[in-house]
């Protein structure tokens, strides 16, 4: 087995390594999780504030516009790890399935023939002027 597949304990499908989740049966990779978990750089302790913040008064402070600028940071760095990993998981929330069977009445199969028949209308009419065009085009029939 190549390095970029393990093997769900779970299914037993062969998931990629990087998964945090087996798409068939939802089994958590804990393991990647944690290891991801520690990826993500420690946010820096608060700083309590030495003044209440006002609308009326504008922050005239260094050091809290400073901390500002820095959660600011942090705030994009979370938000660009969220969408990250919400594409991530884009690609193993996909399950497959299959059609067994379709059940229908003969009424709606004969309503849904009428629809194919009705929505290939155009499609024959635009086939037939391509087909037309063409004549002009090299002459004659």
């Amino acid at each position: 087995m190549s390095e970029n597949f393990k093997i769900c304990p779970q299914c037993h499908s062969q998931v990629y390594a990087t998964a945090e989740k087996c798409y068939r049966c939802g089994y958590l990779f804990e393991d990647i999780i944690e290891e991801k978990a520690r990826e993500v750089p420690p946010i820096e302790h608060a700083v309590p504030m030495k003044q209440e913040l006002s609308k009326d008064r504008p922050v005239q402070d260094p050091e809290l516009i400073d901390l500002i600028k820095k959660q600011t940071e942090l705030l994009e760095s979370i938000h660009h790890l969220y969408v990250q990993t919400l594409e991530k998981k884009g690609d193993y929330n996909s399950t497959r399935s299959r059609i067994l069977d379709i059940d229908m009445s003969i009424s709606s199969m004969v309503v849904l023939s009428l629809k194919w028949l009705v929505a290939s209308i155009p499609v024959g009419i635009v086939i037939g002027l391509f087909y037309l065009i063409i004549i002009a085009i090299f002459g004659g029939f």
